[in-house]
């Protein structure tokens, strides 16, 4: 669970430095793909668990973020 946690500030931190210029495009490609880690690790892990639990349905929810972060970070220039 703490790393499902860990990657929405970590995002939002990103994107914000991001937004006020404090990084540029590559360097948030490079901070999400961190984000990644974390949530396709936690979605992994979460897996393992009922999917009618708590967790499971975090699971569930962690697989169509970790979609739309993926789309994301295709989205930007490579390093």
């Amino acid at each position: 669970m703490t790393l499902y946690e860990l990657h929405a500030p970590a995002m939002l931190f990103a994107r914000n430095q991001w937004r006020y210029k404090e990084i540029d495009d590559k360097r948030l490609r490079v901070r999400l793909e961190e984000v990644e880690k974390y949530l396709k690790e936690a979605v992994h892990i979460l897996k393992f668990e009922h999917p009618s639990s708590p967790e499971g349905m975090i699971a569930a929810i962690g697989e169509k973020s970790l979609h739309q972060l993926r789309e994301s970070i295709e989205s930007l220039p490579k390093s």
